[in-house]
């Protein structure tokens, strides 16, 4: 039920902004996009400082087990890049930006995009990694957890963008967001056990 309240939510932000944008026009936001999306490093790293807003965050924890969400930069800025993307897609479709969509057609990718778009925000605000003695569990894409043997966490690394990726012994592979509340303490906490699954 959770979910349907945030899916619920996303709409209705991004109706909001859309009624606002309407009477302004598109073109301060394209500009901005423009500038996000120009492609060199340098906008990459202002993304990345973006997302780092939050990380250190206090971080849920309970005896033995940690539980470390999305940062808030990190939800605020796939909201943002949701909402943008949308707005710029409904000119393409046809129509007054107003009223985007006057097909059935276009108002069924419309309405598909939209539905992705929530998808893709409720797994931004509810990500959380939980790690305790015994596991460490992430959510998939599918919205549903995962638990992973800790005891058999071999390797750890970072792409180039947000994540980390978790080797184990068994060559299964996991990516992990690395923007969450209390990054530093569950690197640490990553590292030292890897270093455990070694020496045994």
């Amino acid at each position: 039920m959770a979910e349907v309240g945030y899916l619920i939510g996303y709409l209705i932000i991004g109706a909001a902004i859309s009624w606002v944008l309407k009477f302004r026009g598109l073109t301060p936001l394209r500009r901005g996009l423009d500038r996000l999306t120009a492609g060199n490093t340098e906008n990459l790293e202002h993304m990345l400082r973006v997302a780092g807003i939050g990380q250190e965050a206090p971080y849920e924890q309970e005896q033995r087990t940690t539980t470390h969400k999305a940062t808030f930069g990190v939800r605020m800025l796939g909201t943002f890049l949701v909402v943008a993307l949308l707005l710029m897609i409904c000119p393409l479709l046809g129509g007054d930006p107003a009223l985007p969509l006057p097909g059935l057609e276009g108002l069924l990718i419309y309405l598909i995009l939209v539905l992705l778009g929530a998808w893709y925000l409720t797994y931004m605000w509810t990500y959380e990694i939980v790690v305790t003695d015994k596991v460490i569990s992430a959510p998939t894409w599918w919205l549903k957890r995962k638990d992973h043997d800790i005891s058999t966490l071999d390797m750890m690394e970072s792409d180039a963008g947000y994540m980390w990726r978790l080797y184990f012994w068994d060559g299964k592979r996991i990516e992990v967001l690395r923007y969450v509340a209390g990054r530093k303490a569950l690197e640490r906490r990553l590292k030292r056990q890897i270093e455990l699954n070694r020496r045994h």
